[in-house]
C-alpha cells in the first residue's frame, strides 16, 4: 500500500490534497471554478476525529456515499465534533468531502477500483476502521516522542480496591503526599449522586434581593479549572467509594475523556454542553482557555484521578468493562503483620485481651469458607485503634452478623458459635444474645471457638469444633 504522501501526490482529481511535509496536516484546495483556487489546512487529528464521528453515526452517513452537498453540509455541522472540520464542512463542503474520501480510498484501495473520490466515498464500519487505524499510524509519525512517566507519574487514573478497612485511604494519602491542599479535590459517590452533583448545574442564587440562576460548578469542574490554570502542578481528584454510585450516570460523556494519550492528555475531545462551556469560558484565562477551545473538553496531563472501592460493595453498581479498562487497578491486601500500626491493636473483653490481627486472620478464614470469596473480609484497619467489648459488639460483631452470616447466607453453617469451657461444648448464638447478661462469656467463647488465644496464653491449642 502506498504511503499517504505518495498516494495523495499521485491522485489527480479536481480537488487537490497533499500531506504537509513539515507537520501532521493536509493541505487541500477547492476547484477554483469561481476564480483562483483557495487552499486550506486541516490537521490529521481533526480528520481522524471526523472519520470517527462518521463511524459513530454510520446510520446517518451511510446513505450519503454519493456526494450530496446539502446533506453533507447539514449533517457535518451537526455531528462533526472537531471545530475546524465543523466550520469547513459548512463553507467548503465538497473539498472536505473529497479529502475524507481520499483518505478512505488510500486505506481501502481494493474497494475503490474505478471510484472517483470527488464524487463517492465508501462508508462501512470496515472501511472506516481500516482508515482510522492507518491514519493513526501516520499521526504517530508526526507526534512528539512519548513522555516516559516515572513511577510517581505513572497512574493518571487508578482505583485502589480491597476489603473494608484494608488501608485504601492510607494508600491514597501516600499517593497525594506532598501535594498542596489547594490542588486536592475530594468527593464520595453514593446511590443518589449524579452528573449534576459531579459536574455542576444551574441553581438559584440571591442577588440584590432577587432570585437569579447561575451555573454552580461541582468537584469535577473545579478540579478541571484548577488543572488547566496550573499546568505545572499536579492536581488530584479523589473519589471515595466509586462503585457506590452509578458511574455511567455520573460521568456521562466525560467517560470518553478517560482515554489518555502517552502525554497524559485525552485521546478524544468531547463537546461541553452550553451551560458548562459558558462557565469555563469565564473561569479559564489566558493559555488555560485551551481547556474549552472550540467548546470542547480535554483532560490535561497534570490531572490525576484516584478512586477507592470496597470489594464488598462491588455489586451495588457494577462497572461495565469499557469503564474499567480506562483505569489502572491496584489491589490492597489485608496486612496481618505486627509491623503495621494495626498489628498492635488489642481487643479487650472484660479481663481478657486478644490481638486484633490474630482475631482478624481467624475470622477472615471463616468468612472465606462461608462465602467462597474474599469480598466480605475485614481489613486490618476496619477498626482504627484498640477496641473494648461494647465497641467490638456494635462494630465488628454487627458487621459479621448482618453483612456476612445472617442476611446473605442464613444462620445454617455460620460461625456465630461459642465454646463453653465448662461443658466442653460448642453452642450457636444469635446477635441479640450479645446484649444479655454475661455477654462477655459468649464473646470469650467466640474467641475460643475461632482459636484466638488470650494474650499471654498463645500456646494453649487451636480451634474448638
Amino acid at each position: 500500500m502506498n504511503s499517504l504522501y505518495n498516494f495523495l501526490n499521485q491522485e489527480q482529481t479536481d480537488f487537490a490534497a497533499k500531506l504537509g511535509e513539515k507537520g501532521g496536516y493536509i493541505q487541500f484546495t477547492n476547484s477554483g471554478r469561481r476564480g483562483t483556487p483557495k487552499s486550506f489546512h486541516i490537521s490529521l487529528e481533526s480528520l481522524y476525529q471526523t472519520l470517527l464521528d462518521i463511524k459513530d453515526n454510520i446510520s446517518v452517513f451511510a446513505p450519503l456515499q454519493s456526494y450530496q452537498e446539502q446533506s453533507w453540509r447539514d449533517n457535518g455541522a451537526k455531528y462533526f465534533k472537531d471545530e475546524v472540520a465543523n466550520a469547513t464542512i459548512t463553507v467548503q463542503t465538497k473539498p472536505l468531502f473529497c479529502t475524507l474520501s481520499k483518505l478512505v480510498k488510500w486505506a481501502n484501495e481494493a474497494d475503490y477500483a474505478g471510484v472517483n473520490p470527488d464524487n463517492r466515498i465508501i462508508l462501512t464500519h470496515e472501511t472506516l476502521e481500516k482508515t482510522l487505524a492507518k491514519l493513526r499510524s501516520v499521526i504517530e509519525l508526526y507526534s512528539p516522542a512519548p513522555h516516559e512517566p516515572n513511577a510517581e507519574e505513572a497512574h493518571l487514573q487508578i482505583i485502589y480496591f480491597g476489603a473494608p478497612g484494608c488501608g485504601k485511604s492510607h494508600k491514597v494519602a501516600e499517593a497525594i503526599a506532598g501535594g498542596d491542599e489547594k490542588n486536592i479535590f475530594r468527593t464520595t459517590f453514593h446511590p443518589d449522586y449524579d452528573y449534576a452533583s459531579f459536574v455542576g448545574c444551574y441553581k438559584p442564587e440571591m442577588e440584590e434581593g432577587e432570585i437569579k440562576y447561575a451555573f454552580t460548578p461541582q468537584v469535577f469542574t473545579n478540579t478541571y479549572v484548577r488543572a488547566w490554570e496550573h499546568p505545572n502542578e499536579k492536581i488530584y481528584l479523589v473519589i471515595e467509594e466509586i462503585n457506590r454510585g452509578n458511574c455511567a450516570q455520573i460521568f456521562g460523556d466525560l467517560f470518553q475523556l478517560l482515554d489518555r494519550k502517552d502525554d497524559g492528555t485525552s485521546c478524544y475531545y468531547i463537546r461541553a454542553d452550553k451551560d458548562l462551556a459558558d462557565y469555563l469560558q469565564h473561569a479559564l484565562s489566558g493559555g488555560a482557555k485551551r481547556g474549552i477551545e472550540g467548546g470542547n473538553l480535554c483532560l490535561p496531563p497534570n490531572l490525576h484521578i484516584i478512586a477507592t472501592m470496597n470489594t464488598s460493595d462491588q455489586s451495588l453498581f457494577p462497572m461495565d468493562s469499557a469503564f474499567k479498562r480506562r483505569w489502572d487497578w491496584e489491589y490492597i491486601p489485608i496486612n496481618y503483620s505486627d509491623e503495621v500500626k494495626s498489628g498492635q491493636f488489642v481487643i479487650t473483653i472484660n479481663d481478657k485481651n486478644y490481638k486484633w490481627a490474630t482475631f482478624l486472620k481467624a475470622v477472615n478464614r471463616h468468612i472465606r469458607d462461608l462465602t467462597h470469596s474474599e469480598d466480605k473480609q475485614m481489613g486490618n484497619f476496619f477498626v482504627k485503634n484498640s477496641i473494648e467489648k461494647e465497641a467490638f459488639k456494635s462494630k465488628v460483631m454487627a458487621y459479621l452478623w448482618h453483612e456476612v452470616c445472617k442476611d446473605e447466607y442464613g444462620t445454617q453453617g455460620n460461625f456465630f458459635r461459642s465454646y463453653e469451657e465448662e461443658k466442653k461444648d460448642v453452642k450457636e448464638f444469635s446477635f441479640n444474645e450479645l446484649y444479655e447478661e454475661d455477654d462477655y462469656l459468649l464473646l470469650q467463647g467466640f474467641m475460643a471457638y475461632l482459636g484466638v488465644p488470650v494474650i499471654g496464653e498463645e500456646n494453649t491449642g487451636g480451634e474448638n469444633e
